[in-house]
């Protein structure tokens, strides 16, 4: 994600040098799911919104087992 993903209020909003980690989860069919925050922003409304990104707009390859098979 990059800072024109945001919303302009939440460019606005962003606290200088600050960002947002997140873990998630990918399933089968790519998408993430179960985001959680591991480092704030400090700011919670960009925090949420990372979130919506993350789970509407990123698409991954998910892990596979040992036979290859698509697992989450």
């Amino acid at each position: 994600l990059s800072q024109r993903d945001y919303s302009s209020a939440s460019r606005r909003a962003w606290p200088s040098g600050r960002r947002v980690l997140v873990s998630f989860d990918v399933q089968l069919n790519g998408r993430a799911s179960d985001c959680r925050v591991v480092q704030s922003s400090g700011v919670t409304s960009i925090d949420a919104e990372t979130c919506r990104l993350v789970t509407t707009r990123l698409r991954f390859r998910p892990a596979r087992d040992r036979t290859g098979r698509p697992v989450v």
